[in-house]
């Protein structure tokens, strides 16, 4: 199986496992080449068993979608982006990002073993309950969220999204640096973010501000995490994947 549908597959799976969430089309709807951009949720069948089923063992999603004549919903999941841990942490992960809307609000069941709570909120509101530290989002999170900030519309944003799929996604390595008064995530496309992250990482910016980090760069691409606890996104080059960058401003 093509790497591009087995991650998809295991999305959906991971997703319903998690969450009791089940993402898919009715067998014969795969047919018509105007297939909505938008997907469904499943919800008349015993979920929980079947999501203990699935969870005890993956092989039974596959048995899931047979048992109801559905297959999982490739066609509404958009390739978003996709984030590696940088080198300076122990523990490292490739983590990718799929885009996906849907009509109704489905009805979530959790699995207690995977996940803790769940909302269903706008981006910004998620990105002002992280600065009120009612809830943690790890950077690429952050990064994400201020990216859909682009979008006032599910249909504008679902659009793009499956237009600029065509397109593939560019990994997003970040470099940290760290400056007098807080640290400093480099991206790609950033003059100072070097191809080499090896090389990058031997900058030595410990005695200068994140301001000063930043004078003189023409192309910024970078995250800016303060000591007191303000985040400014700085951007002003293209993304070669005919992404759009994240709203660029400061958040509290």
């Amino acid at each position: 199986m093509q790497r591009e549908f087995s991650m998809r597959i295991t999305a959906l799976r991971e997703t319903f496992e998690e969450t009791g969430i089940l993402l898919c089309r009715k067998r014969l709807s795969t047919r018509n080449k105007l297939c909505s951009n938008y997907s469904h949720s499943f919800e008349d069948f015993d979920r929980a068993y079947w999501q203990n089923r699935v969870h005890n063992d993956h092989t039974q999603f596959f048995t899931l979608c047979k048992e109801l004549d559905v297959v999982p919903d490739l066609w509404s999941l958009f390739e978003w982006a996709a984030w590696l841990t940088p080198i300076t942490f122990k523990k490292r992960f490739e983590t990718g990002f799929y885009l996906v809307a849907v009509e109704d609000t489905p009805g979530v069941i959790l699995e207690s073993n995977e996940a803790a709570n769940f909302s269903w909120k706008t981006p910004m509101e998620f990105i002002r309950d992280y600065f009120n530290k009612e809830l943690y989002l790890p950077p690429p999170q952050l990064y994400e969220l201020s990216r859909l900030l682009n979008f006032s519309r599910l249909d504008e944003l679902i659009n793009f999204a499956r237009v600029r799929s065509s397109k593939g996604i560019s990994l997003m390595l970040p470099v940290i640096q760290k400056c007098a008064d807080g640290t400093v995530s480099l991206m790609p496309g950033d003059d100072l973010y070097n191809n080499n992250i090896e090389e990058t990482n031997k900058v030595n910016a410990e005695t200068i501000t994140i301001e000063q980090f930043r004078s003189d760069v023409k192309n910024l691409h970078r995250v800016e995490y303060f000591k007191n606890g303000s985040v400014f996104i700085q951007h002003n080059c293209s993304l070669t994947d005919g992404h759009l960058p994240p709203v660029k401003g400061i958040f509290h």
